[in-house]
Order: structure tokens, then sequence, then C-alpha cells
């Protein structure tokens, strides 16, 4: 139904015009009466009507000002002029102003509805144009972001030419600018959103992601495989991915009762590099989802990276396992309200960190990066029952940037929120 506001100074006319048929049967809802324009003017900030029927002589502003303000809202409001005189310059300034119509008083009854008859006729006939050209908009908007997605993913196997990759994505709609960050994300669900579409669930992701971080996009990985994966852009350098996906994976938990399990790579500003962020990510989610650990979302960083001859010192290689895990462990449990990940614990004794990982794991039986979380999380259920910090500090003094991140990793790991997790114990 379309929107109607009716102004006069004259109490009596507007009532008139506002009972002299039921608007609603003839397909406009009146939302508004106005003694002057400039109460109109304001109504009509905030919420714009489709017709305008006014009366050009009244105080504050009149109808000829309002005319004017109006077309700067919006060019199609429709306004009908109704006016006591007759002079042919009041006609001549409304037809200058774009006016539908102009009825002299009194108004009749069959001369005002025949003139709203075609200003609905109009509207309607406007409204279907809108409704294909958003039609054709959207479907336009749906092969371009496929065939962005069948290009990007074809770069995860094979990206050799930095200028080449990104005048093909211009030509596809995305201009990335210089020092844009690339993630690949790799994610699994419990159950998959869309099995037949899956740029549905790209789209719902897309749409978390633009909720919390305007600057932020994704663009979906169409691998060919049960695996689900997407590239995340982001300018930001003071952005933490970790955080920025701990609140998609809330999202979509709290609105699909489903755990998602993210992995994601280290981050780079060249396309030629998507290769190896794939592999990458992969490779985390691939720990994630099949050893013992409720983390939910890790990146490569925290979990492996490559050695390098300065990181390796033959002293350090003679040393007994047992000696370089206590070293490690007391590191982590003095350092574990701080950021840390397995390369921090590495570079302490002097390790690879994939060689620290194997030393740890053998003795402790996880990872590093497990035992970091463990150790956290023991210390955020002491902390929960014996002390009345809030929530938010808790995370800050067991080493989470953030509430939802450290909100996601307990609840995972305990079952239970952490405010439930208070309630019950204590």
């Amino acid at each position: 139904m379309f929107h109607l506001m009716i102004a006069d100074d004259n109490p009596h006319i507007l009532q008139e015009l506002s009972e002299i048929t039921d608007w609603e049967s003839f397909g406009f809802e009146l939302v508004g009466t106005f003694s002057n324009g400039k109460d109109l003017l304001d109504a009509a900030k905030k919420d714009l009507p489709d017709l305008v029927i006014t009366d050009i002589s009244m105080p504050i502003m009149d109808g000829l000002q309002l005319a004017t303000e109006l077309n700067n809202l919006k060019a199609n409001i429709k306004i009908i002029f109704i006016s006591s005189y007759s002079e042919f310059d009041y006609a001549r300034t409304a037809l200058k102003l774009g006016i539908f119509d102009y009825i002299l008083k009194p108004v009749r009854l069959n001369q005002l509805l025949d003139i709203t008859g075609r200003v609905l006729d109009q509207l309607r006939q406007e409204q279907l144009l809108h409704f294909e050209q958003q039609k054709t908009h959207s479907q336009q908007e749906y092969y371009r972001k496929t065939a962005l997605s069948h290009y990007v993913s074809t770069l995860l196997f094979y990206a050799d030419d930095e200028a080449h990759i990104r005048e093909e994505l211009s030509q596809l709609g995305l201009t990335v600018a210089p020092a844009t960050n690339l993630v690949l994300t790799c994610f699994a669900l419990e159950a998959p959103l869309d099995t037949h579409n899956k740029l549905q669930t790209y789209n719902y992701l897309q749409s978390i992601l633009s909720y919390d971080l305007k600057e932020t996009q994704i663009i979906p990985m169409l691998t060919g495989n049960q695996q689900s994966a997407f590239l995340l852009l982001y300018r930001d350098q003071e952005l933490s991915v970790s955080d920025l996906l701990a609140k998609v994976c809330l999202d979509v938990e709290a609105k699909t009762n489903l755990h998602i399990t993210m992995g994601y790579s280290s981050p780079s500003e060249n396309f030629t590099d998507l290769p190896v962020l794939y592999r990458q990510a992969q490779e985390v989610l691939e720990y994630l989802t099949q050893a013992e650990t409720t983390t939910p979302i890790a990146s490569y960083s925290d979990l492996f990276m490559a050695p390098t001859v300065d990181e390796l010192q033959d002293t350090s290689l003679t040393m007994e396992y047992s000696e370089i895990v206590a070293i490690m462990r007391t590191y982590i449990e003095e350092n574990y309200m701080n950021p840390l990940t397995t390369n921090d614990v590495a570079q302490h004794v002097f390790l690879s960190p994939t060689y620290a990982n194997h030393c740890f794991t053998s003795e402790c039986g996880t990872t590093i990066f497990g035992y970091i979380t463990q150790y956290r999380m023991d210390k955020a259920m002491v902390l929960l029952t014996e002390s009345e910090e809030s929530i938010a500090r808790i995370a800050e003094l067991v080493g989470y940037s953030s509430k939802t991140s450290f909100y996601l990793a307990f609840k995972r790991y305990t079952g239970l929120a952490p405010t439930a997790y208070r309630i019950k114990h204590t």
C-alpha cells in the first residue's frame, strides 16, 4: 500500500480531505495530516510518502517551498496542489516544480479521485519497473559472484602472475586495494547449511561478517569436494582474525545449533600465494577435526611453522625430551595470560616449531597449542568459581583478546557457557 500525507492550514479542510474517501480501499494509507509544510517535511524525512496533497498558501512553509524540499528528498514523490487561487502564476510555478496536478478549492470528490487514480496507476507502473530492475540486478549479481568464486577457486591450484590476477578480478567486479590482507579459511560443520547450494552458505556467512565488520568480505571457494573454504579480505591491520571468526562461529551456532570448526592460514597480500594458504588452512582444519581437541578455531601459526636454519641449534637437539618439555611447560604457565603461539614457545627453547611440537606431544600426549588452551581453560574455571571477576575480565586474565573468543573456547571445552558454569559450580 502506498503512503499518503496531507497538509492544509485550515483544520476543517484538512479533516475534509482526510475523510473525503476511504483512502485504504483506494490503495493509499494515510500516514499523517499536517497544518504546515515544515511539519510534513519533517515527517517525510523519517518515512518518505508516495503521494502528498498540500495547500499552496500555508504559514511557516508554503506548498511551493515544500515541493522544492520534497523533490530534494526523492524525485518521484507525487504532489497534488490545492489552492483557492486561480492565478496562472501559481499553476506555472507548480508545473516547473514537476507537480503531478493542480486542483482549485472547493475540492470536488470526483475530480480528486480521478487525479489520485492516475497517480495510483503511475505508482504501480514505477513499482513494477523497479521490481523488474531489482530482479535483473539480483540475477546479474548472482552470476557475477558465481564467476568470481569459480575464478578464485582456480587460483588455489595455479596462480603465477599477480598483475594478471588482479586485472581478471577487476573485470569480475572485485578491485583489491594495496595492503589488503588475504586469509584463507577452511571450515567444517556438523551438517551442511545447504547441500544443494554452497553459495547460500557463503552468503549467510557474508551477512554475519558484514554485520561485524563493514570492510571485511569473503569470496567462497568452490573446491569440488565436501570441503568448504572461503577467502577473507580485510584492510584493518589491527584486526584479530581469530576474534572475528569466533563471532561467526557463535552466530552460526546460535542460529543453526550446529558446531563449526575453522582453520585459517597465515596472512598474505598476494593472490599468487593462494595455493600455499590453501594447504595451510587444510592442515589446520584436518588437525582440529581429527585430533582430540575441543578448540574450534586455530591459525597455521598457532600449530605449524616451517623450520629455518637459524631456529635450530645443535646443542638443543641433544637435550632430553623431558628437559625440553619442562622448560616449555614452565614458559606456557608463566605466560598463558599473554598472546601465545606454538612459535613463541618453540623460540623460547631455540627449536623449530615442528621439532618442539614433536617433543611436546611425545611427552604430554597433546600439542603445544592444545596445552595452552587446556591450561587457560583450567585457570578460567578456577577464576569463575573462586572470584567475582566479570567474564570479560576473566577472558583477559587468561590470555584472550576478546570475550567472544573466550566464550566460544570455554563452551567447547566444558560444554557450558562461562556464566552457566559459574552458577553450576558456586
